[in-house]
């Protein structure tokens, strides 16, 4: 089977079971896959093939994108074998191609000791910039901070932060 002609079942079953966003997205990445090997059997394909596309297609592009493409084709390839043709192989099934297209895991935060003791109000001085806003938000983002280290925030230390704020 051609490599086009399972892109078109694979659409065809994803417009009776999915949503319109879905249909989208995966047609956008397999009208590009069509272009590069729409004409080539299935069984032809090779992991170098899927990685030359990927890395075409996500050049520049940020790691949850390229993840998410990676992702889609993965997902072609695993409805192919298992509705198509079961001795076929998924050519994503590698380890490199896999490594090279996963998400960068987000960095922790780096939360000074001093957050841990309750009632020490010079943490709040060392705070990343993007939680120093005035905003109802700021209680529930603060209290994420501390649910890290189960600590409940001290009505306190939001007095201080509500008056700190002003200043900034």
């Amino acid at each position: 089977m051609k490599v086009s002609q399972a892109v078109n079942f694979w659409l065809n079953y994803h417009r009776a079971n999915s949503s319109k966003n879905t249909i989208r997205a995966y047609k956008e990445l397999m009208e590009r896959f069509c272009q590069v090997s729409g004409d080539k059997d299935l069984k032809e394909l090779t992991s170098d093939d899927v990685l030359d596309f990927l890395n075409g297609i996500t050049e520049s592009k940020k790691p949850q994108t390229r993840k998410t493409r990676f992702s889609h084709l993965t997902s072609f390839f695993n409805f192919t074998k298992n509705n198509i043709d079961q001795s076929f192989q998924n050519p994503c099934d590698n380890p490199i191609i896999k490594k090279m297209f996963r998400a960068k895991a987000l960095a922790a935060w780096d939360i000074p000791r001093a957050a841990k003791r309750r009632n020490s109000y010079s943490f709040l001085k060392r705070l990343p910039i993007g939680l120093k806003i005035i905003s109802g938000k700021m209680e529930f983002m603060l209290k994420i901070a501390f649910f890290r280290y189960a600590m409940k925030l001290p009505d306190q230390w939001l007095k201080r932060l509500e008056m700190w704020l002003v200043f900034i």
